[in-house]
C-alpha cells in the first residue's frame, strides 16, 4: 500500500527551455558526451531539489509518466535522479501510449496505471506536468510550464 503517488513529466517540469540552452551553451565538450550524460545534464539540478522536497513532505513514491520512459526504464531513469543526490523511491512507468486502448490523452495511461496496480491501494496521487492533457484526472494536475519548469510556486500547491 501506498498513501501517495507521483506521476512525473521531465521536460517542462525538472528542466525548462532556458535551463537547456544554457546548459547546452556551457558545455563546450557537449558532442562528446554520452547519451547518459547529456540526459543527466538535462535535468535541472534545482528543479530536483523542488521534487526532493515534495517527496519529503508527502513520502509520495514516482511513476515516471514522462515521454522519457520510452529511452529509460525506471531503475535506468533513477540513476540520473540519484546523480543530482535524489532520495526516494520511483516504483514504475505509466504504460507507453501504444498500451493503452483508445488512448485520448496521457491521463489515460495514468488511470490505466492506477486500475493495474489498483491492489496497492493508492490513497492519494498527483500529477505533474507541463502541457498534456488529463481528461478526467485534470483536477489532480500540478500543471507547469516548459518556460519554468517546476517552481517554488507549484511546490507549494
Amino acid at each position: 500500500m501506498y498513501d501517495n503517488v507521483l506521476f512525473l513529466d521531465v521536460d517542462g517540469v525538472l528542466n525548462s527551455g532556458p535551463w537547456l540552452m544554457l546548459e547546452t551553451q556551457k558545455s563546450k565538450d557537449f558532442h562528446r558526451r554520452t547519451d547518459m550524460d547529456i540526459d543527466a545534464m538535462s535535468l535541472d539540478p534545482e528543479a530536483i531539489a523542488r521534487l526532493q522536497r515534495i517527496v519529503d513532505a508527502t513520502g509520495a513514491k514516482i511513476v515516471l509518466s514522462s515521454s522519457w520512459r520510452y529511452m529509460y526504464q525506471p531503475k535506468k531513469f533513477m540513476e540520473l535522479l540519484r546523480a543530482h543526490g535524489f532520495v526516494g523511491d520511483l516504483i514504475g512507468s505509466t504504460p507507453l501510449s501504444e498500451e493503452v486502448p483508445g488512448r485520448k490523452c496521457r491521463g489515460d495511461e495514468v488511470a490505466m496505471w492506477l486500475k493495474q496496480y489498483s491492489f496497492l491501494k493508492i490513497k492519494k496521487f498527483v500529477i505533474l506536468d507541463d502541457d498534456e492533457k488529463f481528461g478526467d484526472l485534470e483536477h489532480r494536475l500540478v500543471r507547469t510550464s516548459f518556460e519554468c519548469g517546476l517552481t517554488d510556486s507549484n511546490v507549494e500547491s
